[in-house]
């Protein structure tokens, strides 16, 4: 839907929805590459497969969201939001809802996923996955984790909620091949 590939750009949705048609883990919302000092905030991205994506950035902010994702979206991974390769990042505010329908087993996906980035803040984030049928990740393989940190150091999360309804051990988050960052204040629940 929107692409963000110039530096110094201001998207403020003011409360408005971006919305996709559930079709592919492929599409995306609102992507930002290769763009720095770029900041999105206060409004609502639906049923995209990942719905923002931040890649090869430079302070992004992403600001006061809410991420909305359910449909068939087939095998592929899934994600609220994607950040790959960005340095000091700025995601406040953001609220993930994923709610995994009829997604196949072999796919992976998560609520936030942080990838090679570093000197990056999660703060005040939110996020709830529901499992409502399909397969779903086999018990302990945590293939849908809600934040996932994967070669990310000096970072901070911080005052995280996140949820996870389903019949498999999901949620939690995961840090692989992670260093030096801090978590705190995060509440994690299974039901």
């Amino acid at each position: 839907c929107f692409r963000v590939n110039a530096n110094n750009v201001s998207l403020d949705l003011k409360g408005y929805f971006v919305t996709g048609d559930r079709n592919s883990a492929s599409d995306f919302g609102i992507e930002i590459k290769n763009a720095n000092e770029t900041v999105v905030k206060n409004g609502k991205v639906y049923d995209f497969g990942k719905n923002i994506v931040v890649n090869g950035t430079y302070n992004t902010s992403i600001l006061n969201v809410t991420l909305y994702t359910k449909g068939n979206f087939g095998t592929g991974a899934i994600y609220g939001l994607h950040a790959i390769s960005c340095n000091y990042a700025n995601f406040t505010g953001v609220n993930v809802t994923y709610i995994e329908s009829t997604h196949s087993l072999g796919s992976v996906g998560a609520v936030i996923l942080l990838d090679k980035c570093s000197d990056s803040t999660v703060e005040d984030a939110s996020g709830v996955y529901v499992s409502e049928g399909g397969t779903a990740p086999s018990e302990g393989s945590f293939e849908t984790p809600s934040i996932y940190l994967v070669n990310v150091s000096r970072s901070t999360v911080t005052g995280a909620t996140f949820i996870a309804n389903s019949t498999a051990s999901v949620g939690g988050i995961i840090l692989i091949q992670s260093n030096n960052n801090t978590i705190q204040n995060a509440t994690l629940n299974a039901t």
